[in-house]
C-alpha cells in the first residue's frame, strides 16, 4: 500500500477550494457593486441619502438588528430545547450575537457558527444542530411563501404583472413541498428502504418533529418576519419609496431569498440589483432617478446592517467562547 499522506497535506485541497470559493464570492460582489455604482446617478444618490439622513438610517438598522437578534435567539432557544438540550434564552443570546459576524459573509455561515458553538457548549452533535437550522430554514421559506401568496391574492391587481408568474409558480411549489415534507417525516418510520439516508444525524430533528412542532415554529418565525417587513416598510418610507402593503408582502421574500444566496458578501451587489427591479416602480420620477434612490436606500441599509452586525458579533464572540470554555 502507498504511504499515508503527511497530516498537513490532507487539508490542502480543502483549503484551496475554500480560497477559490472566497475569491469567486468577492469577485461577484465587486462586479455587481461596480455595475450598480457605474450605472447610478451619483448626484441623485447623494441627495437621496442626505435627505433621508444617514444617522436616522443607522438608528433604524440598529433597532432592526437588535430586535431580529433577540427574536431569532428566542426561536433558536425553542428549537434547541425541543430537539436537543435544555438551553436557556440567556445562553443562546451571546451565541446568536457572535454568529452575526459570520452573517456578514453569508446567512448560511452564521447558521454553521451556531452549530459550532452549541457543539462546544452543550455537546450537541454538529450535524444534528445543522439539521435543526435546516428545518427552521424550511419553515422560513414556507412562511414567506404563504405571505407572498396572500399578498398577491389580496393586492395583485395593483402590483407589477411581471411578478405574477414568479409568485404563482414559486409560492404553491414551496407550500406544497413543505406540507409534503411534514407528511413524509411522519411516515418515515415505515419507509425502511430510505433509512440509510433518513436515519443520519442531519435529519434527527426532522424525525422527531410532529405536525404541532412545525406549526408552532411557523408561528414563531412569522413574528420575526413581521420585524423584517416593518423595517422594510419604514426604510422605504424614509427614502420616499411608496410601496404598498401588497408590494411588501410579495417583494420582500424575494429580497430575502436573493440575500441568502451564497453569491455575494453580505448581500452587497446581489440584493441591490434585486432592489432596483422590485422597488424602483414605487419611486416618482424617471427610471434613472428611481434607480439612484433605490441604490441609496439599499446601500445605506446594507452598510448599517454590516456595521452593527460586526459590532455586536465582536462584543458577543468573547462571551460565547467564555461560556463554551466554562462548560
Amino acid at each position: 500500500m502507498p504511504d499515508a499522506l503527511p497530516p498537513d497535506s490532507a487539508p490542502v485541497p480543502s483549503r484551496l477550494r475554500e480560497r477559490l470559493r472566497l475569491l469567486v464570492l468577492w469577485g461577484v460582489t465587486l462586479g455587481l457593486v461596480g455595475y450598480v455604482a457605474g450605472t447610478t446617478d451619483l448626484e441623485t444618490f447623494g441627495d437621496a441619502l442626505m435627505k433621508a439622513s444617514p444617522l436616522l438610517v443607522l438608528a433604524l438598522t440598529l433597532v432592526e438588528v437588535i430586535l431580529a437578534w433577540m427574536y431569532d435567539a428566542f426561536a433558536i432557544t425553542w428549537l434547541v430545547r425541543r430537539f436537543h438540550a435544555p438551553v436557556t434564552f440567556r445562553e443562546i443570546v451571546p451565541i446568536k450575537g457572535a454568529s452575526l459576524i459570520l452573517n456578514v459573509v453569508n446567512y448560511n455561515a452564521g447558521v454553521l457558527g451556531i452549530a459550532y458553538f452549541l457543539r462546544d457548549r452543550r455537546q450537541v452533535p454538529f450535524l444534528e444542530t445543522t439539521g435543526s437550522m435546516l428545518l427552521m430554514s424550511g419553515v422560513d421559506l414556507f412562511v414567506m411563501a404563504v405571505f407572498m401568496a396572500l399578498g398577491w391574492l389580496a393586492f395583485g391587481d395593483g402590483l407589477d404583472p411581471a411578478l405574477g408568474p414568479v409568485v404563482l409558480t414559486v409560492a404553491p411549489l414551496v407550500v406544497v413541498g413543505f406540507l409534503a415534507n411534514t407528511v413524509f417525516w411522519k411516515l418515515e418510520p415505515r419507509l425502511t428502504f430510505l433509512h440509510a439516508v433518513t436515519r443520519r444525524a442531519l435529519f434527527a430533528s426532522f424525525r422527531k418533529a410532529g405536525f404541532a412542532d412545525w406549526g408552532r415554529l411557523a408561528l414563531i418565525r412569522t413574528g420575526l418576519f413581521v420585524v423584517y417587513w416593518t423595517y422594510q416598510a419604514v426604510i422605504l418610507h424614509v427614502f420616499e419609496v411608496h410601496a404598498s402593503l401588497g408590494a411588501l408582502l410579495v417583494s420582500y421574500p424575494i429580497m430575502v431569498f436573493v440575500g441568502t444566496l451564497p453569491i455575494s458578501v453580505s448581500g452587497f451587489g446581489s440584493t441591490q440589483v434585486a432592489a432596483r427591479f422590485l422597488w424602483a416602480p414605487y419611486v416618482v420620477g424617471t427610471a434613472a432617478h428611481a434607480h439612484a434612490v433605490i441604490d441609496a436606500c439599499s446601500t445605506a441599509s446594507l452598510t448599517g446592517f454590516l456595521l452593527w452586525r460586526v459590532a455586536i458579533g465582536l462584543l458577543c464572540l468573547p462571551l460565547a467562547r467564555q461560556s463554551s470554555a466554562v462548560r
